[in-house]
């Protein structure tokens, strides 16, 4: 009885132990091909945000460009303002000068053909150079705004490298 009792122990033990074995081959298989999968995935994100990062930093280039070029379009317009007031300012002086000389000229007719011929001629230059300067403001103002506009524009795809940097950094943290 004592025979059949260890056989039946050990029998029992034997079972127990084979059902705590070590998992099998399959097992360790499928953990490792989803960590395979889950890896790829990763992957295949991290590859699309530096896809991402590469055509928002393409698009900076371009926009830093096209801010420069409307930054040199303002430098531009500003000194055509200056150049209009410079010249309108010119043209004051000459007007001024031109009335002081008919005034001293001795003459009869100097003054009468000053106020008749010169005067009008210069008077319609100055208002020829007041347009011109008019226009350079308008066009002043435009190309400040376009600056404004591009430097807006280049404002936010430096905040979108900002986030696809710390997108890469979480996942590089991960």
């Amino acid at each position: 009885m004592r025979r059949v009792a260890s056989l039946i122990l050990f029998f029992l033990l034997q079972a127990v132990v084979l059902s705590q074995t070590k998992p099998t081959d399959s097992q360790t298989l499928e953990a490792l091909l989803a960590e395979v999968r889950l890896l790829r995935h990763d992957l295949q994100a991290s590859n699309a945000m530096i896809a991402r990062a590469q055509i928002a930093l393409y698009r900076l280039q371009r926009q830093d460009e096209t801010l420069l070029h409307a930054q040199q379009r303002l430098s531009d317009a500003r000194a055509r303002v200056n150049q209009a007031a410079a010249d309108k300012d010119q043209k004051n002086i000459q007007i001024q000068s031109a009335k002081s000389a008919a005034k001293q000229s001795e003459a009869p007719d100097a003054q009468r053909h000053f106020e008749e011929v010169v005067l009008p001629e210069l008077q319609s230059e100055l208002d020829l150079l007041r347009k011109q300067e008019q226009q350079a403001r308008a066009q002043e103002l435009e190309a400040e705004q376009q600056v404004r506009d591009e430097q807006a524009k280049l404002d936010e795809l430096n905040n979108l490298l900002d986030r696809y940097n710390a997108a890469l950094e979480d996942v590089g943290l991960k």
